[in-house]
């Protein structure tokens, strides 16, 4: 949300309501996770630095679960973190942690 509409607030304030979630700024949240559309594919390397950076703190939080509302980052994050064989953390869309917090799931 932060690179397509330009900002996350309301997000970020529904999330911060649901039940058993605490919210935890994360390092450089606005750089990209490397997905970017096509740039993944056309530039591999420079993509799979951009994500191993963002996974790095996004595991540096502590935090077991992450949010991002784009499919396609989400899916990427999700590859990075099977590639490095972490499971301390989970990626989810927004609908994701709601539902599951909400007891829908």
């Amino acid at each position: 949300l932060t690179h397509t509409k330009g900002s996350q607030g309301r997000l970020r304030e529904l999330l911060g309501r649901l039940p058993n979630v605490k919210l935890v700024e994360l390092a450089e949240s606005t750089i990209c996770c490397g997905f970017g559309g096509s740039f993944s594919s056309v530039y591999p390397e420079e993509a799979g630095e951009w994500t191993q950076r963002k996974l790095d703190h996004i595991v540096n939080t502590g935090a077991p679960v992450a949010v991002a509302a784009s499919p396609g980052c989400i899916e990427h994050m999700r590859g990075g973190l099977n590639d490095r064989r972490l499971k301390v953390v989970k990626i989810k869309h927004p609908a994701e942690l709601i539902a599951d917090r909400c007891g829908w799931l």
